[in-house]
């Protein structure tokens, strides 16, 4: 793995530069940040998304590289996008598991997601220290 920093883009236009259906885009988006801990904690299964996978099957190998090759450039990509399990308090990640599990890879100290406006409440108990950034 090459000596690489995740850089994200946190900032309004990063919203539009994902696989998130546009209705949900068009509703609004808050993105929050917190550490790679807290965020490991909340989410749901994060087994799936730990270093060790990073070439697994489990992945698309291209996309892990797109990821690899952005951050070695320094491109910042959009934040990882969750939404809440049906019966816990816990994220799945809906767009971003290439980006999530590179992160995880590097040992990112803090890792920004989006939710959904309409549906965030969720985020304080899946994340106690995230932090809403917009």
């Amino acid at each position: 793995m090459p000596a690489i920093e995740a850089r994200w883009d946190t900032t309004e236009r990063s919203i539009q530069f994902n696989d998130i259906n546009e209705e949900i885009v068009s509703a609004g988006l808050n993105i929050y940040t917190c550490s790679g801990g807290a965020l490991w904690a909340g989410i749901f299964e994060p087994a799936i998304y730990d270093a060790n996978t990073l070439w697994s099957r489990k992945h698309d190998a291209g996309k892990i590289a797109k990821v690899i090759e952005a951050w070695e450039a320094q491109i910042p990509l959009s934040p990882i996008f969750l939404v809440k399990h049906g019966a816990l308090d816990l994220g799945l990640v809906a767009d971003g598991k290439h980006r999530l599990t590179v992160s995880r890879a590097i040992g990112a100290k803090e890792i920004p997601f989006m939710v959904e406006k309409t549906a965030d409440t969720w985020v304080s108990s899946a994340f106690p220290s995230a932090i809403r950034i917009l």
